[in-house]
């Protein structure tokens, strides 16, 4: 997606822990256990870097991508593609729903993909707008 995602050496300088730690982010499972790793990096290393921040939180959409069966998360410019595996739990009305809302910054395209809109390109407001629109179709899928 383009964003700086990385924990820098003047952060964590140590390389055996800092490749320690991506491996634990890379292996996480649930939403807890990344919020467990960043209380863990704040308690022993202090502030977290805006690049942490957001390393932390493309972690976070790479589960609900993982829950939705979403193989590719692509940004280009305000545009970012989302494509789908056709095993996707998502339902398709739910889809056709979010493409025909009003203000709807959703669009259906063939091969199993949505496009998204983003309202800001800003580096930090990327992902909690993918967030907000991935979390809730998660919650469908699931619940």
């Amino acid at each position: 997606m383009g964003l700086n995602t990385r924990i820098p050496e003047a952060y964590l300088p140590d390389i055996n822990q800092r490749l320690n730690m991506y491996q634990k982010l890379a292996a996480a499972t649930e939403q807890p256990q990344l919020e467990s790793y960043r209380r863990e990096m704040l308690d022993r290393y202090g502030r977290l870097p805006q690049s942490v921040e957001l390393l932390l939180q493309v972690m976070g959409l790479r589960l609900y991508a993982q829950s939705l069966y979403i193989t590719k998360i692509r940004r280009q410019g305000s545009q970012v593609r989302l494509s789908f595996r056709s095993a996707t739990p998502l339902s398709v009305d739910k889809v056709i729903s979010l493409a025909q809302g009003r203000h709807s910054r959703v669009r259906l395209i063939p091969e199993n993909e949505l496009l998204f809109t983003l309202k800001s390109v800003a580096e930090t407001e990327i992902c909690p707008q993918l967030e907000q629109l991935l979390k809730p179709l998660v919650a469908d899928a699931v619940g």
